[in-house]
C-alpha cells in the first residue's frame, strides 16, 4: 500500500509467506518480490550505488525523527528485529539513522509497527499516496 518495490530478508527473518505474515499483509507477499536467506554482506551487494540505506533505531537518543531526515527516494530502509536492532554491518552501510518520533509515556513500538509508518512518510514525502 507505500508503494515498495521488493523486500531483502536477511538470515533468521521471518518468513513473509507463512500464514500469520500472508494475513497481515492481506496477500501482498505474493505480489511483492522478494529475495530471501540473505548475509548482509549479500544483500549490501544486492542494492544499487545510488540507493541510501536507511536504517531504522531505537531509542530517543539514537537518531534524528523521521521529520528531520532527507527521505528521498531511490533509498532501502532497514529495519532491524525487535531485539537486537540491525546487523553491525548494514547500520554502518546507512547514511540516514532515524527513529519513528513517539509519545513520552510509551517505551517503543513494534517493529512492523514502525516499518509501516516509515514507508507511509516515505510514500508521502515522494508524491505517491492517493
Amino acid at each position: 500500500a507505500a508503494g515498495v518495490s521488493g523486500i531483502l530478508l536477511t538470515r533468521g527473518c521471518a518468513d513473509p509467506l507463512s500464514p500469520k505474515a500472508l494475513r497481515a499483509s492481506a496477500g501482498s507477499a505474493f505480489r511483492m518480490p522478494h529475495v530471501l536467506d540473505l548475509s548482509p554482506d549479500d544483500l549490501l551487494s544486492l542494492l544499487p550505488r545510488n540507493v541510501r540505506i536507511v536504517a531504522a533505531v531505537a531509542g530517543p537518543g539514537a537518531a534524528s525523527a523521521f521529520g528531520d531526515s532527507s527521505l528521498a527516494p531511490p533509498i532501502a530502509l532497514a529495519l532491524g528485529s525487535e531485539g537486537s536492532g540491525l546487523t553491525p554491518q548494514i547500520e554502518r552501510a546507512a547514511s540516514v539513522r532515524m527513529r519513528v518520533p513517539i509519545a513520552r509515556h510509551v517505551e517503543s513500538l513494534n517493529v512492523g509497527a514502525a516499518g509501516a509508518v516509515l514507508m507511509f512518510e516515505i510514500a508521502r514525502r515522494a508524491g505517491r499516496l492517493k
